[in-house]
């Protein structure tokens, strides 16, 4: 069968042929360009020069020029001999270049020669050729040089022939055991430590292929399955290429015992990237297995401790780099395991004041010579999100070694405690020792724990003989009315204890063993987290006797005064009763304030969130089912507006429920304040958005701010000032049908920063002024817009806020003019900028 020639083949091939014709034209064109090889040769880096018959220079690119020591119009036409900056143009060095130069242009092909030159103080080898040249343009032959720099060249095969002589013996005299095998698997080369493992003499070379070496040798994996020929280190280096690392199993030694081999695996290629052979190392570890089960075991006992100190603990090195950290350093620093141990030094978490002394500390601490440090001691630790913590240390150093255990405990809220403690401390015993009356302090039993010096002077003791002692025991038998001492006194601590301060009168016994009269007020009192009785006595002995004597001396008065002054004791022994009884009833109303509202608050929310599901389903389901019925409709509308009126009511005796619970807990001094430095400007502003809808739903009424409000700093609670600020704009929105609300801000000269909201009101009267800051006051309801009233704690709740931060709030107002209310609250001091 005959086929034609491919069109296209030959169509392709002559496309071909043109193309290769005309780059051989363009290399033969760019051959006979001068100017383009002078510039290919001026780009070389190594040196090029042309010499003529004559030994002088026609021709020189930019690296001969260079080495020569000019610049080509200084060397052009001159012979080597004539060169005053070449170092070597001594008369032997000239003289052979001459005689190279002569052999070259009588005809010898090329001339290499390698030569030491000194230069700057180093000596250099350089491989000059010499090649004849002849060209038309010039008279005769020349010769054309190329100088080549061979020092680094030289030095690196003079290093790889001692690097070869040290890895043959490196390999010869290794413990570890070595194989080579050629690409057909046969055994090559076999080093003693490997024949020692392996039971084989070692040899040169080998009959014996890897699979009679392996045979019988039962090779495992360390999970027990078989480890198959293919499966091999140096298997998969031959076939594959692949380096291995570490690759473990086990094998029979010659007396059927199990032993552990580690095995790498790499391949031998040649100049052409074929594999030709691969190399197996191997050594024995079963030893090493061993100690590392039984360092594992060790180490997870030592792990279950390290985790359960119950305290953050580290260890780190010499150099304070963090080996191991638990998860209790984790929780203390911020940061993960992975991004602490091996990665940062211990130093890193103490802060910069700490520095110093913490590094004195770790210094002195591997000193032998050095100052011992105290074992534990206190510093600034910083997290990773810059909060400084007050962390208590102990450091130790790790027997046999320079590494250091560290335990960390934070200690920041303890540190706090006892700072307000001892500031409460401060001003507590200040007061304590300052005052006149007598001041006992006791525990709930009535033993006296401390006494101020004026109960000692009170008393005539000292307070070695008090301390411990009952107010019964310093008291005589039987107190003014007759009573029993101890019985009432007993009477009077029970009282105190449940919560009803005591206010009464008493009859004491000096330790002179003289009798006096006293009032005493007996109340209950934290500090140091216990309760204790503080007990304040005065001594109205004097008093008492002039009361006695007035009495004596009235004695004789008509029985009407007599009366009058009978009748005075009782109503004001009524009155004291009645004080007292308003007393009860004021904690008995706090209390049942908070516990009804409280209560009442799941109930409320209960309400309002089945009132808003039963809105949502009723619009979604039972609406669409009146089918366009009026009469249907108008019970739709009458339903959705009574749910609307419940969520409304709902929502406003929440707020009602919210004033009352705020009352109670600033009047039970149960308000949890979480003061901290705030903008007023931003807190001003974040007020302005919360009231906005109350005043988008009066299109008559606009609410305006002076700005720019001032920037300045308060130290406040940000949800209470935000609190009295809402029910400031809201009570000018509610009493104002139209008109402008404007608020504006400035520092007074005291320090003090106001805010002020005016309002175009009806404004209120001038005996209301103060009234209205009440509890339960409100104003007329005719004033109003017509929205809901409230509760009229607002602002009571208001200026109870203020007072609590040392300032004050206050309202000013014309009728018929609008009002003004101002609030008045301390600056925090600026820092001064350097």
């Amino acid at each position: 069968m005959s086929c034609k020639p491919d069109q296209h083949g030959l169509k392709s091939e002559l496309q071909h042929a043109r193309e290769r014709v005309k780059l051989l034209e363009e290399a033969l064109r760019l051959r006979e360009d001068k100017p383009f090889l002078a510039k290919l040769a001026d780009g070389l880096l190594s040196p090029v020069f042309v010499r003529n018959a004559q030994h002088r220079f026609v021709y020189l690119n930019r690296a001969a020029c260079k080495h020569f020591g000019g610049s080509r119009e200084e060397l052009l036409g001159k012979r080597i001999d004539e060169l005053s900056n070449y170092p070597w143009a001594n008369a032997d060095f000239v003289e052979d270049n001459l005689r190279r130069d002569r052999l070259v242009l009588d005809g010898a092909p090329i001339d290499v020669v390698e030569i030491k030159l000194d230069l700057h103080g180093a000596t250099r080898k350089f491989v000059i050729t010499r090649t004849p040249l002849r060209d038309d343009a010039m008279e005769g032959a020349c010769v054309i040089g190329h100088i080549l720099d061979v020092t680094e060249r030289r030095r690196a095969e003079d290093a790889l022939f001692e690097t070869r002589a040290l890895l043959e013996a490196a390999i010869e005299q290794s413990p570890t055991g070595m194989l080579v095998f050629d690409a057909s698997d046969e055994r090559v080369l076999i080093s003693n430590p490997a024949a020692k493992i392996s039971q084989l003499q070692p040899a040169p070379l080998s009959d014996i292929s890897v699979a009679q070496h392996l045979a019988g040798r039962h090779l495992r994996k360390p999970d027990g399955t078989p480890f198959s020929p293919e499966e091999s280190p140096h298997r998969l280096a031959l076939n594959k290429g692949i380096v291995s690392h570490n690759v473990e199993y086990m094998v029979k030694d010659a007396g059927d015992e199990d032993r552990w081999l580690s095995a790498n695996a790499a391949p031998i290629r040649n100049a052409a990237g074929e594999i030709v052979a691969a190399v197996l190392v191997f050594s024995d570890v079963t030893e090493q297995r061993r100690a590392l089960q039984e360092l594992k075991a060790s180490e997870n006992q030592y792990r279950g401790l390290f985790e359960n100190t119950g305290t953050a603990t580290i260890v780190m090195d010499k150099s304070g780099v963090i080996q191991r950290c638990n998860s209790r350093f984790q929780m203390l620093s911020g940061y993960s395991r992975s991004e602490v141990e091996g990665v940062k030094r211990w130093i890193e978490f103490v802060d910069a004041s700490d520095v110093e002394r913490v590094t004195d500390f770790l210094y002195r601490k591997t000193d032998i010579w050095a100052e011992p440090p105290p074992t534990e001691w206190e510093f600034r630790f910083r997290d990773r999100h810059g909060e400084v913590k007050n962390v208590q240390i102990q450091v130790d150093l790790i027997p046999g070694s320079r590494s250091r255990v560290a335990s960390l405990t934070d200690v920041t809220k303890r540190r706090q405690t006892e700072q307000a403690l001892r500031e409460s401390e401060s001003r507590y015993r200040t007061l304590f020792e300052s005052a006149h009356d007598a001041i006992f302090l006791t525990t709930l039993e009535g033993q006296v724990i401390d006494a101020n010096q004026a109960a000692l002077s009170m008393f005539r003791c000292n307070a070695k003989q008090i301390l411990g002692m009952r107010p019964s025991d310093f008291s005589p038998p039987l107190q003014a009315d007759g009573e029993p001492t101890k019985k009432k006194s007993h009477e009077y601590l029970q009282l105190a204890v449940n919560g009803e301060p005591q206010f009464f009168q008493w009859t004491y016994r000096r330790f002179d063993g003289v009798d006096f009269d006293a009032e005493e007020s007996l109340t209950v009192i934290q500090t140091a987290g216990y309760d204790y009785l503080l007990a304040m006595i005065r001594d109205v002995t004097e008093r008492n006797n002039a009361l006695r004597e007035l009495a004596r001396l009235n004695q004789n008065l008509e029985s009407l005064v007599e009366a009058r002054n009978r009748e005075l004791i009782d109503k004001a022994r009524e009155l004291e009763q009645a004080n007292l009884r308003l007393t009860e009833l004021d904690a008995l109303k706090s209390t049942l304030l908070a516990t009804v509202s409280h209560d009442l608050r799941t109930p409320l929310t209960s309400v309002l969130g089945f009132a808003k599901l039963v809105g949502r389903d009723f619009e979604r389901r039972f609406r669409s089912l009146t089918d366009n019925d009026k009469k249907l409709l108008k019970y739709a509308d009458r339903i959705r507006d009574n749910l609307d009126i419940i969520q409304s009511e709902g929502a406003r005796l929440t707020r009602l429920i919210n004033d009352f619970l705020d009352l109670s807990r600033i009047e039970s001094d149960r308000m949890d304040w979480r003061d901290t430095d705030i903008s007023a400007a931003e807190a001003v502003e974040q007020a302005i958005h919360a009231v906005q809808t109350s005043f988008e739903e009066n299109p008559d009424l606009s609410l305006s701010v002076e700005k720019p409000l001032p920037e300045q700093t308060l130290y406040v609670d940000p949800d209470r000032l935000l609190q009295v600020l809402i029910n400031l704009l809201d009570n000018a929105a509610k009493f104002s049908r139209q008109g402008d609300v404007r608020l504006s801000a400035s520092v007074q000269s005291d320090g003090m920063f106001r805010i002020t909201v005016s309002d175009s009101g009806p404004g209120i009267p001038e005996e209301d002024l103060e009234r209205i800051f009440d509890k339960f006051h409100r104003v007329s309801s005719q004033q109003g817009n017509g929205r809901a009233q409230g509760s009229g704690l607002g602002l009571a709740i208001c200026r109870r806020i203020a007072e609590h931060y040392n300032g004050r709030i206050w309202a000013e107002s014309e009728l018929g003019h609008g009002s003004e209310f101002h609030l008045e609250l301390p600056c925090r001091p600026l820092e001064k900028t350097p």
